[in-house]
């Protein structure tokens, strides 16, 4: 059986208020989940591997890299709401019927990178995908969202991290790509981390604004 709909490349704000209800009830079950799996891209793996890249980056690179991974050493929060998270929420993830008005969500698909892991981290990894103006940065009308105190004070080391944590596995990937040119690497689409470089540098320049969304 086929899922009806296809993925959305330039979303809307009724495709993200969606995708924000979907990714609600998803952490609501997730919280009853009685099996656990462990975060493969927790902070001492991202270091390790951020650290493993430094000597394949050019010297911007690599300084970016090194402070961005001593700012989230020093600012992580061990306190913030954990469940089930899809951790991989972008659009290419998501399918809209556009047999229905605005269309509507129909499904969303690869779980397998699902794990326990902050609720914000899930809501950010989306953000950073879904909630982009034209400018390729947050738009305000998009990003609004519900967040507690705990994680609106969270809110933009967690988008960072959350940037960080793709350009690196981009970064792998692409690595992988080059030393096994095997039949996975070939049907394995290479995403560009430097989409993701990018946003992080933006996010590092644009803390006042990140925190404002949360508020306005």
């Amino acid at each position: 059986m086929r899922l009806p709909g296809k993925s959305i490349l330039q979303p809307g704000i009724s495709h993200c208020r969606q995708i924000g209800t979907a990714m609600a009830q998803l952490h609501q079950v997730g919280k009853h989940f009685s099996l656990h799996r462990s975060n493969p891209w927790g902070f001492s793996q991202i270091q390790s591997i951020g650290k493993a890249h430094c000597e394949h980056l050019d010297k911007d690179d690599a300084l970016l890299l090194c402070d961005e991974l001593s700012f989230q050493h020093e600012h992580m929060d061990h306190n913030l709401p954990r469940s089930v998270i899809h951790a991989d929420l972008f659009r290419d993830n998501a399918l809209f019927d556009s047999q229905f008005k605005d269309d509507q969500l129909s499904g969303i698909l690869d779980f397998y990178t699902a794990w326990h892991a902050p609720l914000l981290f899930d809501l950010t990894i989306s953000v950073n995908n879904w909630y982009l103006g034209d400018d390729h940065y947050l738009d305000l009308n998009k990003a609004k969202s519900l967040l507690n105190d705990n994680e609106k004070h969270n809110w933009p080391t967690m988008l960072r991290a959350a940037s960080l944590r793709f350009c690196l596995s981009r970064l792998s990937s692409q690595q992988t790509s080059r030393q096994q040119f095997n039949k996975e690497a070939k049907l394995t689409l290479d995403k560009d981390p430097n989409v993701l470089k990018c946003l992080l540098l933006k996010h590092r320049e644009n803390s006042t604004f990140c925190q404002s969304l949360i508020y306005s």
